[in-house]
């Protein structure tokens, strides 16, 4: 059974909302964390508005310093958990679970986890 982890961005007074207020540069220490972090996950799952901000900025990246976060998020599955959205089209290899969301995750769980590219390799 494959599990669901939570990769969030929290403040010490619990504020992730204007990450543009109080998120700091990222050195090369908290890159790598993030990156072995990412090395592990098949799957993505994000709410509305992240899915929205993200969708609209992620697609369109194709050189620079974020490619290659660019190119893993764009490649990966992405589950999107939404009552309001009625397509998540936009953004490809994208699903929206407008349902019941402990079935939809339940099913997630069960499902055969995907082999990233890095994670291949290292077997």
């Amino acid at each position: 059974m494959r599990k669901v982890v939570s990769g969030l961005f929290v403040s010490l007074d619990g504020v992730a909302q204007s990450p543009n207020e109080w998120q700091f540069a990222f050195d090369e220490e908290m890159g790598a964390a993030l990156g072995e972090t990412l090395e592990t996950a098949d799957t993505i799952l994000l709410g509305r508005v992240t899915f929205t901000e993200w969708a609209g900025y992620w697609p369109t990246v194709t050189s620079g310093e974020d490619a290659g976060f660019a190119k893993w998020i764009n490649d990966s599955p992405k589950y999107v958990v939404s009552s309001t959205l009625d397509t998540v089209e936009d953004w490809a290899n994208s699903t929206l679970i407008n349902g019941d969301l402990a079935s939809a995750i339940e099913e997630l769980k069960a499902g055969e986890a995907r082999t990233s590219p890095s994670q291949a390799a290292r077997r």
